[in-house]
């Protein structure tokens, strides 16, 4: 029912007069963090960390990338956009749906496939081709994690 709802709204919640700043948000929230800003990864108990050699590829799409406080910074930014009725439903929304990754164990609904699930609904573009739908769903998929992981700290 939920997601009937959302999807019957005339604007998503995630408005459509926004899309063009989601869709640079939810770009920039693709590239991985940079390599001295990330959080170690946890090691098994008894394995070493090997390091990997960093391409020049590598160091460039890193060196462009935000920290996680940038992000954070500029995904308020463009929340803080929302008309107020918009704000408070996602607000709701992304409370219900941390929760509800917080039983993943049980439910299997981690933050990736709540995500998956949802951001079709609260993110799009009127008249979208078939090529604007692929790239949308990839990015609004990064967005909507994105904002589910970090609803605490967002909203």
């Amino acid at each position: 029912m939920l997601g009937l709802y959302l999807r019957e709204l005339p604007d998503p919640l995630l408005t459509y007069d926004l899309y063009d700043e989601f869709m640079k948000l939810g770009a920039e929230l693709k590239k991985p963090l940079p390599s001295n800003k990330r959080r170690p990864a946890p090691l098994a108990p008894g394995a070493t960390a090997t390091p990997r050699e960093e391409t020049v590829d590598d160091q460039k799409e890193v060196s462009d990338s935000l920290t996680e406080q940038e992000r954070i910074t500029m995904t308020k930014d463009v929340l803080n956009k929302l008309p107020e009725a918009h704000y408070v439903a996602l607000k709701m929304l992304l409370d219900l749906l941390h929760d509800v990754a917080a039983h993943k164990d049980i439910n299997k609904m981690d933050y990736h496939n709540l995500a998956i699930v949802m951001a079709p609904t609260i993110f799009g573009k009127k008249d979208e081709t078939p090529t604007e739908l692929v790239a949308r769903l990839q990015i609004g998929n990064t967005l909507v994690e994105f904002l589910i992981k970090n609803c605490a700290e967002l909203l």
